[in-house]
């Protein structure tokens, strides 16, 4: 028999897991260090990469959430209501960033005398369409490779926004609250990134199919729907994905992350998340702030914003040679890291304040008129 999650838990238990997801990415793109040869280098490098995959964790919260939200069979309004939420969460600051990105940032840097980083921009101006429509991802799959520097982490957004079209047609169809399809479809992910070794793509490729990540947003939702599964022996595999970037070096060129690296990652996501998800008493289920679940509840607009902070302080404070070689060199690393990260912090929670949350609540009052808090699923 089908088992289900009780309904209570603590919110902020996850939105701390979104703060370790936000804190892996940071600490994934402020890695702009060279490391020279030997044991720090190599596992600093390693942690590195392996931080990347905060986005995977953000994935298997969605799928955790947005499943275990479904109700047990379709109803009149609910994907009206849906579909709402998601666009007042997602729509008013990411359509900031596309029309500054395109619109203001190159007559900036061509009024700051960057005028080669400002052609850079102009020349990829026709590539608008794919970002507005929430298929930059396709874009840099289609090109293998990253092709604007400011809007790069948008391939994440258009993977989320095709899960939701999934989820969306197999809710009409009815087995959103099959565990056997959400398996399947992990198994299918796995099948379709080794199709792509075979057939040759590169990692980026490999990184922007939409079939090919979900299995990230499967692994969450059977945690939703089958906790059971996640037993001990299950838990204590997830959390030896910790130890990876220890035992090996963690790169997504190779081909063991590329067919079940994936997978294995996703699995142990879904095991933190199945931990932050247990059931408590109706008494402590109010959120309890912590400057960690603060960093969660900002973490889109840290996220959307935070390349702009890494740029800056990159250009303006550190010399073209970043090699870590010298203690004087990790000490650079650290002191850039612990700064740019904050300053991050801070404009994210500016973005948050001033502009995501606002607009949020005032879509959500119009579009969907049930009272629903800011950043709920």
């Amino acid at each position: 028999m089908m088992q289900h999650p009780s309904p209570g838990f603590r919110l902020d238990k996850l939105d701390r897991l979104r703060g370790v997801a936000i804190l892996a990415v940071l600490l994934h793109h402020l890695a702009i260090f060279s490391p020279a040869d030997g044991l720090a280098g190599r596992l600093y490098a390693s942690l590195a990469e392996f931080s990347s995959h905060g986005v995977d964790l953000f994935f298997v919260l969605s799928g955790f959430l947005l499943v275990r939200a479904l109700p047990e069979s379709p109803r009149r309004g609910w994907l009206t209501g849906f579909w709402a939420r998601r666009a007042a969460k997602i729509l008013p600051l990411y359509a900031l960033v596309v029309a500054g990105v395109f619109l203001i940032v190159p007559t900036a840097l061509s009024v700051a005398g960057l005028a080669a980083k400002s052609d850079a921009f102009r020349s990829g101006a026709g590539e608008w369409p794919w970002h507005a429509l929430f298929a930059t991802n396709w874009l840099f799959f289609l090109e293998g490779g990253f092709t604007n520097p400011l809007l790069n982490v948008a391939w994440s957004l258009g993977v989320e926004v095709q899960f939701y079209v999934l989820l969306s047609l197999v809710f009409l169809g009815g087995r959103a609250r099959s565990p056997r399809l959400w398996l399947g479809l992990a198994l299918g992910a796995v099948a379709g990134r080794c199709l792509g070794v075979v057939l040759g793509w590169n990692w980026v490729s490999l990184l922007n199919f939409t079939p090919g990540r979900l299995d990230a947003f499967a692994a969450g939702a059977l945690v939703a729907l089958r906790p059971d599964w996640f037993s001990r022996p299950v838990r204590l595999a997830g959390a030896a994905v910790l130890l990876g970037p220890l035992l090996l070096a963690w790169t997504r060129e190779s081909a063991w992350l590329q067919t079940l690296g994936y997978s294995w990652v996703a699995l142990g996501a879904a095991v933190a998340v199945r931990a932050a998800a247990k059931p408590v008493a109706a008494a402590e289920r109010a959120p309890r702030l912590d400057p960690l679940a603060i960093l969660g509840r900002i973490s889109y607009s840290i996220y959307l914003t935070h390349i702009v902070v890494r740029s800056g302080v990159r250009d303006i404070f550190l010399s073209p040679e970043r090699t870590l070689v010298h203690a004087a060199d990790w000490a650079r690393l650290g002191a850039y890291s612990l700064g740019a990260a904050g300053l991050a912090a801070m404009l994210g929670w500016l973005v948050w304040r001033w502009v995501e949350a606002p607009a949020q609540s005032f879509l959500l009052s119009r579009l969907h008129p049930s009272p629903t808090r800011p950043n709920s699923p």
